[in-house]
């Protein structure tokens, strides 16, 4: 009775445990299998080799490598961080290195790179693995990159269907500074007539604004040599807050050279609804991709070393991935900071071990005689070192012996 009982607990026990191995494997296999995604994150050869940041498995260099892999992903977010003046109209006009943008190597006339009011957001993504997703859905495990629209602002608010003022596109004195017409389908970007002609300009720096409340809100600068003394204009801008606001100009070109000051007057429900974006999907899988191409196909990943804190980096994950390209390029070939630092890789190999742990424990159980060789061999080693006796064991065995011998001589000499 005692052996059958004792049968069906072992039994029962080795059922439970190998049933829990399988789970661990399991987990492994699909931590192991999601650490590595092969995907269209930047097909660039470099100096050193490959992008180092390619075997992070949230990381896509571009906008357009992550709508080269919209098949990757279950749903895409975007968050609003702000306004940012940035570049306006990328693409051929203004690429002479196939950088996409303006890299002032060789400039000459009508080449100049605009600049316009733009969104700094940040893209996150839930891969199609990660059926079972319980975090953030914008978040430090989901973020893929942060970027800048170049067609202005307007964009983002009009395909997400938000409600909207801004008080430049009901001005229909506005000029379009570049010669584009697409500025007359985009009205946010264009270059507004100004009438603000109350700002009175002297040669004397310390009252140069009649106005005193504007004066104490903000500071207009006092520029000479725009060849218009009297004429203004204005257009989307940045404050320095990061907010949207209207950008004043002497001249009615919108000239960055003669930036005058920004003012954030009635421009209360544009922020607002800027602001409203905090974790916005754009785009779900088997869904239309209209609206997440219109706003990625529009803007590009921004670069910690040309806009440093104007870029959006909410987890330092930029700062990263930059150190590692400077890495690489350093030591020449692919490598990364801190490379086990990655959540899910630390996860592989904690089940990898555990699963095999379970996996030897369960072998023995079900079979003695194994871990009984396990023993044998394991002593001899620890005694020997090859497999064979350990000479001290023989020296050990002969003064044992001659110790027995003693012992019967004594007891044989007694009785």
């Amino acid at each position: 009775m005692h052996s059958s009982s004792s049968l069906s607990s072992s039994s029962s026990s080795s059922s439970s445990s190998s049933s829990v191995l399988g789970f661990l494997l399991l987990v492994a296999a699909v931590a192991l299998s999601s650490t590595f995604v092969a995907a269209d994150k930047d097909q660039n050869v470099y100096p050193w080799g490959e992008n180092p940041n390619n075997r992070y498995r949230m990381y896509w260099k571009d906008s357009t490598n992550v709508l080269n892999d919209l098949d990757q992903f279950k749903a895409l977010y975007i968050k609003v961080h702000g306004c940012v003046w940035s570049e306006y109209g990328l693409g051929d006009n203004y690429d002479d290195d196939g950088e996409n943008h303006d890299g002032d190597e060789n400039w000459y006339m009508t080449r100049v790179q605009p600049f316009r009011a733009n969104v700094a957001f940040s893209l996150y993504g839930i891969l199609k693995e990660d059926s079972f997703y319980l975090g953030r859905r914008c978040g430090r495990g989901t973020f893929i990159n942060s970027f800048f629209t170049y067609e202005g602002a307007d964009a983002i608010l009009q395909g997400l269907g938000k409600s909207f003022t801004n008080v430049l596109t009901d001005d229909d004195n506005w000029k379009n500074n570049n010669g584009d017409d697409d500025a007359y389908n985009n009205p946010g970007v264009g270059c507004y007539e100004s009438d603000d002609d109350e700002i009175v300009y002297v040669e004397n720096n310390d009252d140069y604004n009649d106005n005193e409340n504007e004066e104490e809100e903000e500071a207009d600068r006092r520029l000479s040599g725009s060849g218009d003394n009297y004429g203004y204009s204005k257009t989307l801008g940045c404050s320095a807050d990061g907010d949207f606001a209207i950008a004043k100009f002497l001249g009615d070109e919108c000239d960055g050279r003669y930036f005058l000051n920004t003012t954030k007057d009635d421009m209360t429900s544009y922020n607002d609804a800027m602001n409203s974006v905090s974790c916005h999907k754009i785009w779900k899988n088997n869904h239309d991709d209209t609206l997440v191409q219109q706003i990625l196909s529009t803007s590009f990943a921004c670069d910690l070393s040309l806009y440093g804190s104007k870029c959006p980096d909410p987890y330092k994950l930029k700062h990263k991935y930059d150190a590692n390209i400077k890495l690489s390029s350093k030591m020449g070939r692919s490598t990364v900071i801190g490379r086990w630092q990655t959540p899910m890789r630390i996860m592989t190999v904690i089940f990898t071990v555990i699963g095999m742990i379970l996996l030897c424990s369960l072998g023995f159980v079900k079979n003695p005689k194994l871990y009984r060789k396990f023993r044998q061999l394991t002593n001899r080693k620890r005694k020997g070192g090859d497999g064979t006796a350990d000479p001290s064991d023989a020296e050990d065995g002969i003064v044992k012996e001659k110790k027995s011998s003693k012992k019967k001589k004594k007891k044989s000499s007694r009785s």
